[in-house]
């Protein structure tokens, strides 16, 4: 490649790394959140043996198991220290970077894929960036990625997968399923790509659809195993599945007013309607397959989010592609039919403006909770350690009552030891009396914003 057509491709690298890093830099500094003391705890609890088991048995009812070997084999290594958990996600979310866009590449070349890229780099979804929380939907989209990927490549050289390529393709959906339910909708995502963009290829059409049908053989169990009475998933509430129309069209509308709106509750039903069959018409009267696959992408892949209770942006990491992938195509379309297919620099550079303009005016609000990283610091103040039998009691301490669980899985997590029993006074039926203080090892309260020891002096 000459250096002249090099160069569009290497400054809108550049631009987009620096627009990215610039917007989620602060995410790095980000401390465990409640829902990392739970995984991680969860995780650690559970034999390397069974968190294997249970990635090679996608379908058994257990926990996102990728996401949960993750994050203990994160905690082996690292302990309990946030950095090297933030570090894993950022390099999972930079390659995610690459991954869309040679899926993008693919499907619709080199210039349409650097502004897809460019367009995935939001601040909607800011839990992302600050909470590993969140890393089931980042593993999730990197393995489904890398299926999409490498199908799409394939089809794009009119070829179809070959039987070494469609394994590695079944092992890839696998470890998304692992990752996290949105997973399930790859198989659609493929019968979409055919149907709109597919060419025939050497080959009988069963070579043609056999990725799409062992892919969607192999949901089945893995759905059933999902809402099976054993899943932790069935007797949750933010997991029940409300089906309807109205249902669907209310949780797309929530998720593309989080991503679309400087100031997120301003979209309406009616305008997100509009702005969907206004996509189709264009994509239609266009004829552009590319932005066909582009809106039934964005139209498909919510499906697993919609019709259970309403979440933050960080669940339309998968979506976005679609969305982003349709506006990169309608803006060089309608370039290249006023201009012609000239100044790609200088298209780059007005879309990364007006898209840094975008996220500098959204809300930057990150929601991990800082109670968390207080109390593990002064704990590692005032008792850096506890014998393996300690029983603890907290007097008063800075959670709410509804979090249950949190200072268990601090102390227990920090101490490192699974075991060990904490007890807080506000979580028990009376107050405990004096022969009740004197059975515990170490008493804790919480007083001008501060923990204080009690026991021992």
């Amino acid at each position: 490649m000459s250096s002249a057509r090099q160069a569009p491709l290497i400054f809108s690298g550049v631009a987009i790394a620096a627009i990215w890093f610039w917007f989620t830099r602060d995410g790095l500094a980000s401390y465990f959140s409640g829902d990392d003391l739970m995984n991680t705890y969860l995780a650690w609890q559970k034999p390397l043996s069974r968190l294997a088991g249970e990635n090679v048995l996608f379908f058994s009812p257990g926990y996102r198991p990728f996401g949960n070997l993750v994050y203990r084999l994160l905690f082996e290594m690292a302990g309990f220290h946030p950095l090297p958990f933030r570090i894993a996600c950022f390099a999972l979310l930079f390659l995610n970077l690459y991954l869309a866009y040679r899926a993008a590449s693919a499907l619709g070349g080199q210039e349409t894929a650097a502004l897809t890229v460019l367009f995935s780099c939001y601040n909607a979804g800011v839990d992302l960036y600050h909470d590993t929380g969140i890393i089931y939907d980042i593993l999730c989209f990197t393995f489904y990625f890398l299926a999409l990927g490498l199908y799409v490549a394939a089809r794009a050289r009119k070829q179809y997968l070959n039987n070494a390529r469609l394994v590695l393709f079944l092992i890839l959906y696998v470890f998304a399923l692992d990752s996290k339910e949105m997973a399930v909708t790859l198989p659609a995502v493929l019968i979409a790509y055919e149907l709109l963009l597919g060419e025939p290829a050497a080959g009988t059409i069963v070579r043609r659809w056999l990725p799409a049908a062992l892919s969607a053989l192999m949901t089945v169990p893995y759905v059933v195993g999902k809402l099976s009475h054993s899943s932790p998933l069935i007797d949750n509430e933010s997991y029940r599945l409300h089906i309807s129309p109205s249902t669907y069209i209310a949780g797309l509308t929530h998720y593309f007013d989080l991503v679309t709106s400087v100031h997120p509750g301003t979209l309406t039903a009616l305008i997100c309607m509009l702005a969907i069959f206004l996509a189709a018409v264009i994509a239609l009267v266009t004829q552009d397959r590319r932005l066909m696959f582009g809106l039934a992408f964005l139209l498909i892949t919510p499906l697993p989010i919609v019709f259970v209770a309403l979440r933050g942006a960080y669940v339309m990491y998968i979506p976005l592609f679609g969305v982003a992938l349709y506006l990169a195509v309608a803006i060089l379309k309608l370039r290249d039919a006023l201009i012609g297919r000239r100044f790609q620099i200088a298209t780059f550079a007005a879309c990364a403006t007006l898209i840094t303009v975008f996220h500098s005016l959204r809300p930057w609000q990150p929601l991990v909770n800082p109670l968390i990283r207080s109390t593990v610091s002064e704990l590692s103040e005032i008792q850096p350690r506890v014998g393996d039998h300690a029983r603890i009691l907290f007097l008063e301490d800075p959670f709410d009552k509804d979090d249950q669980w949190v200072l268990l899985f601090i102390c227990r997590l920090y101490y490192g030891l699974p075991a060990l029993q904490v007890d807080r006074a506000k979580l028990m039926a009376s107050k405990p009396d004096q022969a009740a203080l004197n059975s515990y090892d170490l008493i804790f309260t919480y007083r001008d914003s501060r923990l204080i020891r009690l026991k021992p002096q």
